[in-house]
């Protein structure tokens, strides 16, 4: 047996480079939050959800694209190599690696639309609607020019 395709390899593989640093991402993106508000709630600030509110809807989905796509196939890719696996197992576990294959993919799409400039332009590209023309009523003042 190749030593690459080793059940200890693998499980250890699953394990490092899936499932720990999944949970490094959502745990300290999420802990990054946290630690933003109790600073400001020591120092006596208030807490302006305007001004925070770009980077707690970037790291909440980054945190969301991570743990929705990537961890469920780690999960089970780790049971696989437990020891269960049966058809409809293997079934379930084909269908989410393909949607793990879309991280790639979305990951640029979450950190390019929440910067307001490049919203615009992708709002701009994807609803292409033909601006639609407002006819508006126009007030004429006729002065009357008498004939000498």
């Amino acid at each position: 047996m190749n030593a690459i395709f080793h059940p200890i390899n693998l499980t250890y593989d699953t394990i490092c480079h899936q499932i720990i640093p999944t949970l490094i991402i959502v745990i300290f993106s999420i802990s990054l939050l946290i630690r933003i508000l109790r600073q400001k709630t020591r120092l006596n600030r208030s807490i302006e959800w305007r001004q925070q509110r770009k980077m707690t809807i970037q790291l909440l989905s980054i945190s969301a694209l991570y743990f929705l796509f990537n961890f469920p196939r780690a999960i089970l890719q780790l049971l696989m190599q437990i020891g269960i696996s049966t058809n409809e197992f293997l079934n379930l576990y084909y269908g989410i690696l393909i949607f793990a294959i879309y991280i790639i993919f979305l990951f640029p799409f979450v950190c390019c639309g929440l910067i307001p400039e490049i919203r615009k332009k992708l709002k701009a590209f994807f609803y292409c609607r033909k601006q639609q023309r407002v006819i508006v009523p126009e007030n004429i003042s006729i002065t009357r020019i008498e004939n000498k």
